[in-house]
């Protein structure tokens, strides 16, 4: 039987692979055999999805801790200041802020 904390500890691994090591870190195949996908996304050859496996709690723990630190290297990796300073908000007449209309075009 899978602990529900085990089979979440092992879809967060998989997300983590996914999001941080293959689409940031471009690694074509990031998959360790413990990955394990939710259950509505189709088999994909090469995309682990053993729900026989059952690993103890340590080892899932220090596949997740390794994980953590990778996404920490990715965060501590980036710019301290990525984006712009904000423009200050748009004043009407008598200094009032503007109201942004509902009807405003997204255009």
């Amino acid at each position: 039987m899978i602990v529900a904390s085990e089979c979440s500890l092992r879809h967060l691994v998989f997300a983590t692979d996914a999001w941080v090591r293959r689409a940031i870190l471009g690694d074509p195949s990031p998959w360790d055999p413990l990955d394990l996908p939710r259950d509505e996304m189709p088999d994909t050859p090469g995309i682990p999805r053993d729900r026989e496996a059952r690993p103890s709690l340590d080892e899932i723990l220090a596949l997740r801790r390794d994980r953590m630190a990778t996404v920490r290297a990715v965060v501590d990796g980036l710019p301290t200041s990525p984006w712009p300073a904000a423009p200050s908000p748009s004043r009407g007449p008598a200094g009032r802020r503007r109201k942004a209309s509902r009807y405003a075009s997204a255009c």
